[in-house]
Order: C-alpha cells, then structure tokens, then sequence
C-alpha cells in the first residue's frame, strides 16, 4: 500500500477543512482506512450506474490508499476490472484490497441491499433519475436506465463528501455529520423528493468555449464527453499537466504528467464523432484576439477574478462561472447582459490590488521598491519568459529559507511556473499576503468535480432548454453540511455603477453582435421574466 505521490496537495486541502489538523496524523488515519465501491449487475448494465462507479472510482483512487471494488454478482465482475484498472492508473501504488472485513466504508450503486461485516462500518447507497441525485445511508436507490450524467455524477460528489464526513467527523462541525437521504435535482436546485426532469435527448451544443480545464474544468469533461450532444466545444488552457494536479483533476492518470491539459482533453474526446473539441493552448485574452470576437456560449472554470473580468470583457452572449470556497462550490449564470449581475460585477475589487510582478517579488522574498533591480529583474523575466536558472533559484531559496532540491525541479521553467506551481500551488513555499505567508486554498477533489458537472449542466440545460424558469444568478452548495433548502438566490448588478456592463458602449456592441432585444425567443433564452430582471441604467 503507497500513499499517491501528489498526496501532499490532499494534505494541504484536508487542512484547510479540518480542525486540529496534524499532517502525521491525517495519514495515519487515512491508513487505517479501506473505502469500498460496490456495484451490482442492474448498475453495470444502466449508463447512470456504470457513470457513478467510474467517478466515484476516481475521486477514491486520489484520495484514499486503500479502497476495495466488490462485484456484488456475476454481472458486475466485468466493470469492476475496468474500475480496479482504472484506480491503479490514478496510483500505481494503491491497494486493492479483497476481504470485506477490513472495509471501513462502502459506496453501494444498484439495487441490492448489502451488510457490512466489519462493526461500525458506514455504508452509502448512491444512485440517479437523470437529472436527480440519489443518496441513502439506509435503502438502496438504484438507477435509471438514461445516458444522463449529472446525477450519477453529482450523487457520486455527494457520496464521497459523505464518506469524507464520515472518516473525519470528529475533525468537522457538528453539522458536517454525513446526510442520511439525499434527493437533489440539476434542474431546479432544490434538495427532497426525486424530481421529474425532461429525458436528455441529443442536443446541438452549437459553438461553446471551456475556459480553464484544471479541475474545475475536468470535471465538466467528465460529464460533457458522457452526453449525446452535437456541435463544437474549443477548450481554452495554456498550461502543462503539472504532478500536483493530479490530486483533483478527475481524467486524468498519473502517466499524463507534463502534457499540455487541451492534448489531454483533445485524447479523452477523440472517440466522440459528432462533438469536435477544439484544443487551444493560450490564454483567453490570446484566444480572444485571434478569434472574431463573438462567443455563443462560454463556461469558466478559472481561478483569479482578474481573468473572469477579461472573459466578461470580451462580450460573449451566455456566460456561466463555477468556482470553489472553503468547503463549498458554486455556480453563477449570465444568460445576458441585461437583468442580474453579469460575471464581472462578482468579481470588482474593492481596492487596488498589486500587480502580477509585485506578487511574485513579495511572495520569493524580492525587494518590491520601484525601480528596484529585485523587482526589475522579476519583470524581465515575467515579460520575456526567462527560463528560471540556478543560480536565481539558490538565491530564492536563500531568501525564503528552504532547501534548493525544493526549487530545483523548476529549473528551466518559467518565474510565472514557479509562482503559479512552487507558491500559489503550494508544492514549495506559501504566498505572503500582508508580510505573512499563507497556504494558498486548496479544495479536494470531490468538491472541484462537483462544481465541474454543474458548469456542464448549465451549458446542457441552456442548449436543450430543459429548464421551463430562469435560474437564479447563484447557487451554492457546501459539500461539508447538510443541503439548506435554500441553495439559490439572486445578485444585482454592481451598486456602484462600475461595472462595464452598465456602459452604454458596450452594452451598444452586445446588442450589435447578439441582436435587440437581447433576450430573442431561442430555445437558449425562452424563459420567464424575473421581477426587476430589466437593467433601468
């Protein structure tokens, strides 16, 4: 049995969660722990049951050193060889482990009813009805037959949080203890009874944009590449897949470190015939520039709020943003420019915020005094890309009192890799904020998967117009409580009138480029009108 080798980013998220967090302990309490996923042959056989066993699978395989994957009858023996593949994929040196008698917790998809051995041993039933996530700690809740992904995918998020719940209850809140019965729709956000939803059908996607596919955006592949839909997604990231990441980023295997994360992408969607995903490594505003500057449909999984800006800016028609928190996730719709608050004004900063060169310096211990040659130097190799050489990193390490191996596994890359990997990352160093470093926020892996299938919902649901009302501008979800029976809520736009989407100008050329009025009579906006959903500015 081998702990991940990117397990030190589980560590760092797992602290930012738990109290009397204590690294020693964390991994000893994780190896005495053995999660099972059992299946049965109704769950093999059902496209919603073999969804929610593959994710659940890798979410457990990045997180847990030793789990157990049961068939629970001649017919599910297959699909668990897949998923016991799969798992060592993710860590080659995870156990697999046989004798449910060690098994310490246990995810069940099907229909059977099952009894844990082992005393005290806490079990989960997960399942789905389409667009309905399912979760008992009592009944089995199987699954529907439908080619939905959003709730398997999102009860799997749910069972693995619940799991989590479980393993550190004493660590958590009084209110973190794990759910007994879930029933939470995509469709309209509210946690009960099993909701009816309209069958997913194949769906022309049309042009749509992913931004970002870090974990956020891998798990809104996870959910994309399992729908019947028709059209064009290009996926927008200029990064390479860095060790760390794996720690979340549900697609991926622990051989695809150092590949660009759009190849990736471009591999997980090559036996899909009628989506073309279309790769590009660059930045937004790179691609924006490139690009005839009219945009369908964009979903963003970003990180900083200074390019979810930069995507507002850029006037597409539709937006929607998913981002994570603490313990919760969220997601915030934009379906025009006109009505609630559009992605920028969530995102104004209150004051001025350092330059990207004044961040780095600060955080490597530089001197940031205009004109300083420290901070000269940053920007240089900032501008130009300077591959990092050794002697710059001996000095940082100096500077920061940590060892050179830490820092030498970025030699010849970028100053902006170091920054972003070695400090925001936290494979090195903290960021300093106010002359005191900080572990930068870290979620785990259930949380950035779950916020990844909602974004790709959203983009669904719009497409195939599957939900009869307009949604509320936000939802929030914390994966670390009970579900509040009131998860969505509305957001005005920017009190203050700075926003850009309440200059005249600009609100001009989206009308241009999208036709007036802005709401037309498309399936993508044929909802009902919200109180004050009309800007008077």
């Amino acid at each position: 049995m081998a702990i991940a080798d990117y397990f030190q980013k589980n560590a760092m998220a797992a602290s930012q969660v738990l109290q009397h967090f204590e690294n020693a302990g964390f991994e000893s309490a994780l190896s005495r722990q053995c999660v099972a996923v059992m299946l049965d042959s109704a769950a093999a056989d059902s496209d919603e049951g073999t969804a929610a066993a593959d994710l659940l699978v890798r979410l457990l395989a990045r997180f847990y050193p030793k789990i157990a994957i049961v068939p629970l009858d001649a017919g599910a023996k297959t699909l668990a060889g897949d998923l016991a593949k799969l798992a060592k994929d993710i860590n080659p040196g995870i156990a697999l482990v046989t004798k449910l008698t060690v098994v310490t917790h246990a995810l069940v998809v099907g229909q059977t009813e099952v009894r844990l051995p082992r005393k005290g041993a806490r079990l989960f039933y997960v399942g789905s009805r389409g667009w309905t996530a399912l979760l008992s700690q009592s009944n089995p809740v199987g699954c529907s037959r439908s080619t939905n992904p959003f709730g398997p995918g999102v009860a799997a998020c749910f069972g693995v949080a619940n799991v989590f719940r479980a393993v550190f209850e004493k660590q958590l809140p009084q209110d973190a203890e794990p759910s007994k019965d879930i029933a939470f729709s995509v469709i309209d956000y509210k946690a009960g009874k099993a909701a009816k939803s309209p069958a997913l059908k194949s769906i022309s996607l049309g042009d749509a944009c992913l931004v970002g596919a870090g974990a956020i955006g891998n798990g809104a592949l996870w959910a994309l590449r399992r729908v019947p839909i028709r059209g064009s997604l290009t996926l927008v990231d200029p990064q390479n897949l860095e060790l760390s990441n794996l720690q979340r980023y549900v697609l991926t295997m622990r051989q695809d470190e150092f590949h660009p994360k759009v190849t990736l992408a471009e591999r997980w969607f090559s036996g899909i015939k009628d989506l073309s995903l279309i790769p590009k490594q660059m930045t937004w505003d790179e691609f924006a520039h490139q690009s005839q500057w009219k945009f369908d449909r964009v979903a963003v999984a970003l990180d900083s709020a200074k390019d979810r800006i930069g995507v507002q800016a850029s006037l597409p028609r539709w937006i929607v943003n998913a981002w994570t928190l603490g313990s919760a996730i969220g997601i915030s719709r934009h379906p025009t420019l006109e009505g609630d608050a559009c992605l920028a004004c969530l995102y104004l900063p209150d004051e001025v915020t350092p330059s990207e060169d004044i961040l780095v310096a600060t955080s490597l211990g530089l001197a940031t005094t205009p004109q300083h040659p420290d901070l000269m130097e940053v920007r240089r190799r900032l501008d130009l890309n300077v591959p990092n050489d050794r002697a710059y990193l001996e000095r940082i390490a100096s500077i920061r009192n940590v060892a050179i191996e830490e820092l030498l596994p970025f030699e010849n890359k970028t100053l902006r890799a170091l920054y972003t990997e070695g400090v925001c990352g936290g494979q090195v160093m903290g960021l300093v904020v106010d002359g005191q470093e900080t572990r930068a926020e870290v979620p785990l892996a259930f949380q950035s998967a779950l916020a990844g299938i909602l974004l790709a919902a959203e983009i669904v649901i719009d497409a195939s117009a599957a939900r009869a009302e307009r949604a509320l501008t936000i939802s929030r979800i914390d994966l670390l409580r009970q579900l509040p029976d009131y998860i969505s809520s509305r957001r005005a736009k920017d009190a203050s009138n700075r926003c850009l989407c309440q200059d005249s100008d600009y609100k001009e050329v989206y009308a241009e480029k999208y036709g007036a009025p802005i709401r037309s009579d498309t399936p993508a906006n044929r909802y009902k009108m919200l109180p004050g959903d009309r800007s008077t500015s």
